[in-house]
């Protein structure tokens, strides 16, 4: 699944960001011996909570519920969205996350 010589980086929970052929950022889900699940192909910010992951590809956003993912599921049995701006603020509201903000910004 990833090649080691990619660029990479780690984020909270069992998660990785990786660069793709494309050179866009993928995010996965870590098998944690070299593999990974594929959760989004292409991110351009991530941000998170302790329960909550939430990222956005120009005018599209992500959101997975870290308390419910696990290596037995596919994306789209995890991954809600693509989700207009409109969408993750109610998103945000209901899950009383006040002043969210992406933690990376990734190029």
């Amino acid at each position: 699944c990833m090649d080691q010589c990619q660029p990479r980086k780690r984020i909270p929970g069992p998660y990785i960001l990786f660069q793709n052929d494309k050179q866009n950022w993928e995010l996965d889900y870590d098998l944690g011996n070299g593999d990974a699940i594929g959760r989004i192909n292409s991110v351009s910010k991530v941000g998170w909570t302790d329960k909550y992951l939430f990222a956005a590809y120009k005018n599209q956003f992500y959101f997975i519920d870290k308390t419910r993912d696990s290596m037995y599921y596919n994306s789209s049995d995890i991954v809600i969205g693509p989700i207009d701006s409109i969408g993750i603020k109610k998103i945000f509201d209901s899950l009383k996350i006040p002043a969210f903000k992406f933690q990376l910004n990734l190029k």
